[in-house]
């Protein structure tokens, strides 16, 4: 009995070894999906550098010059938040070369006023707020995260803040999450497959969505809904134009995602 398992057991982790890993049984389609599970998007993120993780945990790792970089011979754009605004800056620099960006982002909490979180984050945001967007003329902030109802009664507070400080607020909403990563979702179904609708997170985002830009009614920013951007009632883009998943993990977009989505926001009237 020993024998005949160690034998099947020999056959099988040959036959992956030859199919490598039984690579037939899925398409073309399938395999460039499911090779998004090992997406870098740290590059992109300026990850350790510009976006301070649980790796970069010290306001020591965050590059000053090279982050908060402001140029007075071009309009100067601050991206703050988490990583849910991290995710715009490769985008947003390849659409608006013209513009220079300042990025100050962290992971742990949110870009608001007396935000609660980890101290990276935290001591990141109060520094921006107190030292970073005194020290220049700011053209516009880009407030963006991974918004929770605690912040609905500090976000507009904090927007009203900025308006003194800067010449336009601009706030992302929301973006559509899953509950596994998207790639995986897509390698396994199609796009319009009932089992994708089912595994997004659509009434929560589109509630957040609708109770941020209610809050933010009377405010002085302006509203960019994310959740409006992508989604078309159930119907919600999952695929950038490049034909690979517009997010690579449950909830935060590749290179091209971010290239595709700030180019429809630019449409919108965003940074005009």
């Amino acid at each position: 009995g020993g024998v005949a398992a160690t034998v099947v057991v020999a056959l099988v982790g040959g036959w992956f070894v030859i199919t490598e890993g039984g690579k037939s049984r899925f398409t073309g389609s399938q395999l460039g999906f499911i090779s998004y599970l090992n997406y870098d998007a740290d590059p992109y993120f300026r990850t350790n550098t510009c976006f301070l993780t649980s790796e970069s945990d010290n306001l020591a790792y965050f590059d000053e010059v090279g982050c908060v970089n402001y140029d007075p011979g071009r309009r100067n754009v601050m991206i703050l938040g988490d990583s849910h605004a991290a995710q715009y800056y490769a985008g947003l620099a390849r659409r608006r070369p013209d513009i220079q960006f300042a990025q100050v982002t962290a992971s742990g909490c949110r870009p608001v006023l007396g935000a609660e979180g980890e101290p990276r984050c935290t001591g990141l945001m109060e520094k921006a707020f107190t030292t970073y967007l005194s020290e220049h003329e700011y053209d516009a902030v880009i407030l963006a995260g991974r918004w929770e109802t605690a912040d609905l009664p500090r976000l507009p507070e904090t927007v009203r803040m900025l308006s003194y400080q800067v010449g336009q607020v601009i706030v992302l909403g929301p973006i559509m999450e899953y509950r596994q990563a998207l790639p995986r979702l897509l390698a396994r179904h199609e796009a319009t497959d009932a089992d994708v609708e089912a595994a997004q997170f659509y009434s929560e985002i589109k509630e957040m969505d609708r109770l941020i830009e209610e809050v933010l009614r009377d405010s002085p920013g302006a509203y960019f809904s994310i959740f409006d951007t992508l989604c078309d009632g159930r119907d919600c883009q999952m695929i950038a134009t490049n034909g690979q998943p517009l997010q690579f993990d449950s909830s935060h977009l590749t290179y091209q995602g971010a290239v595709d989505v700030v180019g429809a926001l630019l449409k919108q009237g965003m940074l005009r």
